[in-house]
């Protein structure tokens, strides 16, 4: 295993999972990041929030090992 020397701040978004999985194999050993969850979105008129952390977080963990397989 090679020392990483970056550390990239990532909103866990799609396009963020999307461009991890594009990097080369040099690129994936130097980097380890660091993802964002986002925060529950909320209604603006209500200000009560869409859904629960638990349904935000629902196959979450399939989607980043997908992206990040190291």
């Amino acid at each position: 295993m090679h020392p990483f020397s970056y550390m990239p701040i990532l909103k866990g978004k799609r396009a963020e999972f999307k461009a991890l999985t594009q990097l080369s194999t040099d690129i994936i050993e130097q980097i380890r990041p660091l993802i964002e969850i986002e925060p529950v979105p909320h209604d603006p008129d209500t200000e009560m929030p869409d859904k629960t952390y638990t349904e935000l977080l629902t196959g979450y963990g399939t989607k980043l090992a997908q992206a990040w397989p190291n």
